[in-house]
């Protein structure tokens, strides 16, 4: 078939064009149609991957943040080795307090959950002048430990008769104490 005309000629390239760029497009727009339940796959994978990322970094700030915390609170438990150390700062305790102290029996329970502390129980006794006995039973509350004294009974000594026939000042307690170790899975 002859053209007649050069206009008809250009008409007739730019409509195969036309026809040819339709194609490509109609085929692009296929394959994304095709494509997009994978695109959106892919997406909600990155949208997760993003909201895990974020959700482990504010964790990782929280245990940053928490870090001195976490210390001040693991410092509140003895170590099961250290309740040697602990019996000798309660005596050191009682001797600068000038009271004459009498640890008697230490209990640690073992029973109970292996994660959590376990409670040492010690019963002691002593005697001294009323304010140093409760200086030191403050000073053994106060310490800074999970520490807790359950029982405690005060009541004043007989007492011989000095020298002046005066009943000296002396005081008896008795107290039991509980102190928390903390376990070797905890502390590791």
């Amino acid at each position: 078939m002859k053209l007649k005309t050069p206009y008809t000629a250009y008409m007739t390239v730019a409509a195969l064009l036309a026809l040819v760029f339709l194609g490509a497009w109609a085929y692009i727009a296929y394959q994304s149609y095709g494509l997009r339940s994978e695109i959106a796959d892919l997406s909600a994978k990155e949208e997760s991957a993003v909201a895990n990322d974020s959700y482990l970094l504010s964790i990782k700030d929280t245990l940053r943040d928490s870090k001195d915390d976490l210390s001040a609170i693991d410092s509140r438990f003895i170590a099961k080795d250290g309740i040697p150390g602990f019996i000798d700062m309660l005596e050191a305790k009682a001797s600068a307090a000038n009271v004459k102290a009498d640890l008697g029996s230490i209990n640690l329970d073992e029973s109970g959950d292996p994660l959590m502390p376990r409670a040492l129980s010690i019963h002691m006794g002593g005697s001294g002048a009323w304010k140093d006995c409760v200086a030191y039973i403050s000073a053994v509350e106060s310490l800074p430990y999970a520490i807790r004294v359950n029982d405690l009974q005060l009541s004043k000594s007989g007492g011989d008769p000095t020298k002046s026939g005066k009943v000296s000042d002396s005081w008896d307690f008795s107290a039991d104490v509980t102190l928390y170790i903390a376990n070797a899975e905890q502390t590791q």
